[in-house]
């Protein structure tokens, strides 16, 4: 009697684990084949957007202009064509950075621009006019910051500078490093 008791276990045990593996696999292929995946498609697009974000003060801090702009449904991003990213200071421009091309984060955290990327700080009468020329930025609005990784050529008035890769905090205290690489001209006045 003890054998087959011993064989009903062994068969029940046997029909459990079979179950359970069928019933395992059935529903893993029944989870795969509902899942859709959604595809890279605009959800929805701006022309001629302006996206403005004030100071604590309520005066203008930054602007993000773009000749189009297209919002993705899938991760949310935004791609840009012909952005414009500008930074003001006593509601004056203080900084403009233009590309050919752009991209936002989802939750404007994170702006790149890519291809003829220039940067350019305008003159007053306590700073000289400065441009500088890359291929990729990243630009962290609330951070107040930007950065390449790419080849960067500074000119001021006939001074030039050349590097590899570039920081630039633009808050106060403004901090500008050029990474590694670094090449310069300057000339006298």
């Amino acid at each position: 009697m003890r054998k087959s008791e011993l064989k009903l276990s062994a068969f029940v045990v046997v029909i459990g684990l079979s179950s359970w593996w069928l019933n395992d696999r059935i529903s893993r292929d029944l989870t795969f084949k509902n899942q859709k995946k959604v595809a890279h498609i605009p959800a929805f697009y701006s022309k001629n957007m302006q996206l403005i974000t004030m100071n604590a003060e309520g005066q203008l801090a930054q602007k993000l202009v773009s000749t189009l702009m297209i919002r993705f449904l899938d991760d949310q991003t935004s791609e840009l064509s012909q952005p414009q990213y500008s930074v003001y200071k006593n509601n004056k421009i203080d900084l403009v950075m233009k590309a050919e091309k752009g991209w936002i984060s989802p939750k404007y955290q994170e702006i790149r621009l890519t291809k003829e990327v220039r940067i350019k700080r305008v003159k007053t009468t306590t700073q000289a006019d400065v441009e500088i020329k890359t291929s990729a930025l990243s630009i962290y609005p609330k951070l107040q910051y930007a950065y390449s990784n790419e080849y960067v050529f500074v000119t001021s008035g006939k001074q030039r500078l050349s590097a590899k890769g570039m920081q630039f905090l633009f808050k106060k205290p403004e901090h500008f490093k050029l990474l590694s690489q670094v090449k310069g001209h300057y000339e006298l006045h």
